[in-house]
C-alpha cells in the first residue's frame, strides 16, 4: 500500500472509513478535521507498522474518541489537542488546535502536560514524510 507516496506494504491497515464516519468523528470531537487526515482515514481507517525507526499506530475513527477519553487528553491538555495515534509505546501524536492551521505535536502519555509538547509537523502528511526520511526519529518525539 502506498500512502503519501510512502510504501506501507508492511503495515497492518484497516479498510478506509466512509465519508459519513469521518464526519461523525469530526462531530464527536467537536473539531474540523484537516483534509489530509480525513483523506488518510478514508484510505486507511487506522493501522500500524514501521516507518523510519518508529512503529507508528494511527487510531481508527472508532478508537479516537475512546483513546482521548481514556487518557484524559482533552481534560489534561485544556481542550487544545486531539490525539490520533501513538508511537506504539509511551508517546501520542496530537493535532494542536492552539495554532492555525492545527499542527502535529507529540506528548509523553504519562505526563500529558502542555509544557511537554513537541511540535513535529504542519500536517499528517508532513509527519509521515519526516519520519520516513529520518528527520524525525524516536528520540525526537
Amino acid at each position: 500500500m502506498k500512502h503519501y507516496g510512502l510504501d506501507l506494504s508492511s503495515w497492518r491497515v484497516n479498510q478506509g472509513a466512509s465519508p459519513r464516519e469521518v464526519k461523525e468523528l469530526s462531530g464527536a470531537v467537536g473539531r474540523v478535521l484537516s483534509v489530509d487526515y480525513s483523506q488518510m482515514l478514508m484510505e486507511m481507517n487506522g493501522g500500524e507498522g514501521p516507518l523510519g525507526n518508529i512503529n507508528l499506530r494511527i487510531h481508527s475513527t472508532a478508537e479516537v474518541v475512546a483513546f482521548n477519553e481514556d487518557y484524559g487528553v482533552t481534560r489534561r491538555l485544556e481542550g487544545q489537542h486531539l490525539a490520533f495515534g501513538t508511537d506504539g509505546g509511551d508517546y501520542c501524536f496530537t493535532f494542536d488546535y492552539s495554532v492555525i492551521p492545527p499542527a502535529v505535536a507529540s506528548f509523553p502519555l504519562g505526563a500529558l502536560a502542555l509544557d511537554e509538547k513537541k511540535l513535529l509537523a504542519s500536517s499528517v502528511s508532513e509527519l509521515f514524510a519526516r519520519i520516513a526520511s529520518g528527520s524525525i526519529q524516536s528520540h525526537h518525539i
